[in-house]
């Protein structure tokens, strides 16, 4: 965001009343109106009150302007004025009505206008010149037309109210928390948004959700709070009186703005410090300081702010002279905005790449030398030569063991590609299904994960077991299979693309791949290296990746890629060290000003090179596994670490058209919607409460996104809207969270081996 300084007009008086258009400035001077052209040194006075101007209000679109006293309210048309002036004459206003009590301020709408007086709200018709509205509530400090039939209005004691004006009744109310007084107000007519600033520097917005057909809390942020984070001299300085919102205004989608960029998703707001404008969608704030000033210096005692286009204005009268200064604000920088990432790349694999090495793993195991001791060169004897026969007895392990019983029924052929279009619609409400104890020893669900075919579920649980359960949960829960095999609690498992194989791991460092039909021992166990054996640090993370030809795993403050091969063909039951599979790791990648990778997220059903991983400095890192570097660096995503990244994979039933878009989560600072081709977060889920380490998983189809709570709830959301779509509620706190392939059933793994399920009704 960039400010520069337009002009500064001086005058004898200090301006109490002002406006600002895309092309004049109006100041009352008593009972008369100076418009002073913005772009030249024209000025045209207006002459029509017989007492002291309390109100100037420029119309929509500007085309005319409205001005107020204790005598007349008269509108006055800025084509109408330019012409009379400009041929000598003296311009005339139109009045609308007559007035007994000056207002302290007036509002616009196409053919409607609002008066606000002391202990009453009045709103005329322009044309017909007529009251069509007189709403008994005093003490208003703005008030706004949402549209021609609601207005919106805020008080100096901390309500937001929307006044029908065809019931003349009261449709919603609103009180503000912390008791201060609203100051400023804007309205968007388009999404029926409401964004109000308090005398406390603290901006709320409230959008109308249809389900409960009322405005809910969007978001709420502290301007004072960020001032603090960007001046540490200022803060240090002792000067830090909150002030507060003196204007605001919703930016409107402009003929430069980026197609992506949605309508009215950011704010524009001043105080007597800074400018600041604030992403509606992910909570971010840029501050700007005023021209000439360091940011935090007291400069404005009141700011009028405009858009009309790609203009955008800001008018602010100086707090020690009597000064108006026009300064013009540029917000949107789309090229700043926009990288060259994408999950799904079409750069070919470099030759250096680690992707493209063909690493041949040997599966023979040579046999233990039966040589004798001694060997004389001189003796020509045959037996010296080979190996004596020593076994008298070796049995047949050629054969493969048939069970009927171990045997899947053959999986059925995946199902046509859905698109985001055919997701399955939550909004229509949620069926709660019978808890389901997935063992009977009481452990904790610690990770879930359902194959890509939809047919099977696992679950890793802090009894270092994992079960695996056909769907659906209810009818097959106790056929489930166990497979144990680690020391420690397991935190995570996955499936493999072709859903045969599954991988568990536990903080020990321990990676061990499973077989169907998921009996004895493990295909693969893979103990995860690490640099000092002084320093060494838990597994965070492990997945297949790569389409299921590697393994990557993240260790302390490294990425590590293994190769790896599982045994193929007949098993042999007497020598059981022939079964294990082989690997060899070929990359490790450091991010080195950091302590430690929280959690990573990978494409595996596809050939993606991206990388995404959270560090413990609050950052997100974006490795590119082909030119075996950081691409890209996300800092400042959270306020603390973030421990879970969860990308848009798609699945068998929908194709992953959002496979760019990513979820975060982190405690205490929500969940946060990416987009890696965009360098800033796109959007921020409200209410949402967790203090602690809270799950969240999205769906398939790229339309949901649900996450655990504290307080033993689990939101669904829409990911198009920041407001809560379900709240399901569970006996436990749920600790993980998966959706099934087709996006129409959650799963919730909690304590005491306990599972939850939501369907669509």
């Amino acid at each position: 965001m960039q400010v520069s300084l337009v002009d500064t007009f001086k005058f004898v008086k200090f301006p109490t009343t002002f406006d600002i258009s895309d092309s004049f400035l109006s100041v009352q001077n008593g009972n008369e109106i100076v418009l002073q052209s913005i772009s030249c040194s024209k000025v045209i006075p207006l002459k029509g009150h017989h007492h002291e101007i309390s109100a100037i209000n420029f119309g929509p679109k500007h085309a005319f302007l409205l001005s107020a006293s204790s005598d007349y309210l008269i509108t006055w048309k800025i084509d109408e004025v330019l012409d009379t002036f400009n041929a000598g004459g003296i311009p005339r206003g139109h009045i609308i009505t007559s007035m007994t009590e000056a207002p302290s301020l007036l509002s616009v709408e196409e053919k409607l206008v609002c008066a606000v007086f002391n202990s009453y709200v009045n709103v005329y018709d322009i044309i017909s010149k007529e009251t069509i509205n007189e709403i008994p509530l005093g003490n208003i400090s703005c008030a706004k037309f949402l549209d021609n039939n609601n207005l919106i209005m805020s008080s100096y004691s901390g309500t937001v109210i929307a006044w029908d004006l065809l019931h003349h009744n009261e449709k919603w109310k609103a009180q503000m928390t912390h008791g201060f007084s609203y100051t400023s107000l804007a309205v968007c007519s388009d999404l029926w948004q409401i964004a109000v600033g308090s005398s406390t520097a603290v901006v709320q917005e409230f959008i109308f959700f249809n389900k409960t057909n009322q405005f809910e809390e969007n978001v709420k942020i502290d301007l004072m709070e960020r001032l603090l984070r960007t001046n540490q001299d200022w803060k240090e300085s002792g000067d830090c009186s909150r002030g507060q919102v003196l204007d605001l205004i919703y930016l409107k989608k402009t003929a430069s703005t980026s197609e992506s960029y949605p309508t009215s998703s950011s704010v524009l707001c001043a105080t007597e410090r800074a400018i600041f404008h604030i992403n509606l969608l992910n909570h971010e704030v840029k501050i700007a300081s005023y021209p000439g000033c360091e940011i935090g210096t007291l400069f404005a005692k009141d700011v009028r702010l405009m858009q009309k286009d790609d203009k955008i204005f800001c008018a602010a009268v100086h707090i020690f002279e009597a000064k108006i200064s026009i300064f013009s604000v540029w917000v949107y920088s789309d090229q700043d905005e926009a990288t060259s990432i994408s999950v799904l790349s079409s750069d070919p694999v470099l030759k250096s790449s680690p992707l493209s090495i063909q690493v041949k793993l040997s599966t023979k195991v040579a046999p233990p030398s039966d040589q004798p001791v001694t060997f004389k060169k001189k003796v020509k004897s045959s037996g010296y030569t080979k190996t004596p026969r020593t076994t008298m007895f070796k049995p047949k392990t050629s054969f493969t063991k048939q069970s009927s019983a171990s045997k899947f029924p053959p999986i059925k052929k995946p199902i046509s590609q859905l698109t985001f279009e055919d997701a399955p619609d939550w909004s229509n409400g949620v069926q709660e299904q019978p808890i389901i104890k997935i063992s009977e020893n009481p452990a904790t669900v610690t990770c879930m994960a359902v194959n890509d075919r939809n047919e099977r579920c696992a679950f890793a649980l802090s009894d270092a077991t994992t079960r695996i359960v056909r769907l659906p949960l209810p009818s097959n829960c106790e056929k489930s299979k166990v497979i144990s095999g680690h020391n420690k609690l397991l935190i995570g498992c996955c499936w493999s693309h072709q859903s045969d194989v599954i991988m568990t791991y536990s903080p020990d460092r321990y990676v061990r791949v499973w077989e169907s039909p998921f009996a004895g021992e493990a295909a693969l166990q893979l103990e995860v290296a690490c640099e000092s054996k002084q320093k060494c640090k838990d597994l965070a993370h492990a997945q297949f990746y790569y389409l299921d030809k590697f393994i990557l795993a993240a260790v302390g403050n490294s990425l590590l890629l293994y190769k790896y091969l599982l045994h193929t063909g007949p098993k042999d039951d007497v020598k059981r060290y022939l079964n294990q599979g082989k690997h060899k790791q070929v990359g490790s990648y450091p991010i080195n000003d950091v302590q430690s990778i929280t959690c990573v997220a990978a494409a595996n059903h596809m050939f993606s090179y991206a990388v995404l991983c959270g560090v413990s400095d609050r950052s997100i890192a974006v490795m590119d596994t082909n030119r075996c570097e950081y691409i890209h660096r996300y800092s400042n995503a959270h306020t603390r670490a973030p421990h879970a990244i969860r990308l848009f994979t798609g699945s068998s039933y929908f194709s992953s058209t959002s496979c760019n878009c990513y979820v975060t989560t982190a405690p205490s600072d929500g969940i946060k919607l990416w987009d890696v081709r965009m360098k800033s977060c796109v959007r921020k889920f409200y209410n949402h409460p967790c203090v602690s380490k809270c799950d969240v998983t999205v769906s398939p189809c790229g339309r949901f996104v649900a996450t655990a709570t504290d307080n033993r709830a689990v939101f669904v959301y829409d990911v198009r809207s920041p407001i809560p779509l379900h709240t399901l509620r569970g006996k436990h706190k749920v600790t993980c969270l998966e959706f099934s392939k087709d996006s129409k059933q959650i799963f919730g793994g909690a304590e005491n081996s306990e599972v939850y399920s939501w369907n669509i009704s």
